[in-house]
């Protein structure tokens, strides 16, 4: 049974040629038109949105810190490395960190501080 299933399935393989991989996006239509970057209505939207994004890097390079500046002091007077300092000496040099869970836990505390919930997680290169 095995053989005869394996010698059915073989021509199957080999006639198989290599194409190019079809992606969703290859299909899409475009739109005909652009927006228009001279209207008011446009630039309204375009400063809010530049505004929003500042924001959020802003609040992304806070959370990177770790938590606040006695909190490091007290974790490297102790010897320590803080954790995105390990991250930086686990990954490949030169090789991209992308973090996942920046903002977990973001402002779920009210006022008490938990930078990234207490955890890092992200994905990058280590050892090729």
């Amino acid at each position: 049974m095995w053989t005869t299933l394996r010698s059915a399935l073989r021509p199957c393989a080999r006639a198989a040629a290599p194409r190019l991989r079809a992606y969703h996006g290859d299909s899409v239509a475009t739109l005909g038109t652009q927006p228009d970057s001279a209207s008011a209505v446009y630039q309204e939207n375009y400063e809010q949105m530049k505004a929003l994004v500042n924001q959020l890097h802003e609040r992304a390079r806070y959370i990177r810190l770790g938590g606040g500046e006695k909190a490091r002091a007290r974790h490297t007077s102790r010897g320590k490395l803080l954790p995105r300092e390990r991250i930086d000496n686990l990954i490949d040099p030169g090789s991209p960190f992308l973090e996942l869970s920046q903002f977990a836990g973001y402002q779920l505390y009210g006022n008490e501080e938990v930078p990234a919930g207490g955890i890092i997680t992200g994905i990058g290169r280590v050892s090729g």
